[in-house]
């Protein structure tokens, strides 16, 4: 030291003066929780504190991302699923100075994980709609599928609207029997994949392929939301929509035409965030995905 040094009580002409001292917090730990691409670091309060700074890095990596916060925790996101990063705290009592970080400690993100409940739908004979339960934490599929023993190249084909759990599988050959699997992707990366599934392309159940969603909008959306969809037939239709952990948050039936609808349906008391609508025509139910915004 040479006397100059901020935050130092060295009594140099030129010391600079003293700023307020702390330490870094304790009780630092982090809720993994159950979405893989975000985690919250928690910690005790530090008395005094005005921020604090929390840093966090891929592992084995250099680069720090660096987020101050007022509160005793920060979510961390746009994580990579199951992935180690370090992470790091600490605290500053007079909003100018830092105490020391803390000593690195480590996590691992969840894995974004394959969806279940697969199964397949005959369209006609050369068209397979395949299905699957939709995993909360996906923003689309990749569905990859060939002629069932074959070294072929897997032919690929991404959902790309949010929460749609099925892809429609064209120009199959008739009476052949074809592999299939389907894997989730979480926000910046994709999880591993579904063990194979079969079907052969000679069903003689035809699906009502007329039902389809054909507009959701706006999305994000913050008080009307805007359904346009088709119907093979007059049916009895069920607009019913769901949080993120399954409940049932609002339900609406209504008797429509054969050919293109649309309902709209009042969304401006729900907490923001993520739903999923379910549309029933008493023989299918197709879903989507929409983001609640603007309470």
């Amino acid at each position: 030291m040479n006397g100059d040094e901020e935050g130092v009580d060295c009594g140099g002409t030129y010391c600079l003066p003293c700023q307020t001292q702390c330490d870094y917090p304790s009780n630092i730990s982090v809720n993994i929780g159950n979405d893989p691409n975000r985690v919250v670091v928690s910690w005790d309060p530090y008395p005094g504190a005005v921020k604090y700074q929390v840093r966090y890095r891929r592992a084995l990596t250099t680069t720090w991302t660096n987020v101050i916060t007022t509160n005793t925790s920060q979510v961390l996101q746009v994580l990579v699923q199951n992935k180690v990063y370090d992470y790091r705290v600490r605290t500053s009592c007079d909003g100018t100075s830092w105490s020391p970080m803390s000593p690195i400690d480590k996590f691992r993100t969840k894995q974004c994980l394959a969806p279940t409940g697969l199964s397949h739908i005959q369209l006609s004979n050369n068209k397979v709609r395949v299905e699957w339960s939709h995993y909360t934490y996906a923003d689309k599929y990749q569905v990859w599928f060939r002629l069932a023993g074959s070294s072929d190249p897997w032919a690929s084909r991404v959902t790309w609207d949010i929460g749609q759990n099925f892809r429609v599988l064209n120009n199959l050959i008739p009476g052949a029997t074809y592999e299939w699997k389907v894997r989730s992707y979480c926000e910046v990366s994709y999880g591993p994949w579904t063990d194979l599934n079969y079907f052969t392309n000679n069903s003689t159940r035809l699906a009502n392929e007329d039902f389809a969603i054909n507009g959701l909008y706006p999305n994000p959306v913050m008080n009307e939301l805007n359904i346009d969809f088709s119907l093979a037939e007059k049916s009895d239709v069920t607009f019913s929509i769901t949080d993120m952990m399954g409940r049932t948050v609002a339900i609406q039936n209504e008797t429509y035409g054969k050919g293109i609808n649309k309902h709209i349906l009042p969304v401006s008391e729900l907490e923001n965030g993520y739903y999923i609508l379910h549309i029933n025509n008493g023989k299918d139910v197709i879903t989507k995905k929409f983001v609640k915004i603007g309470r």
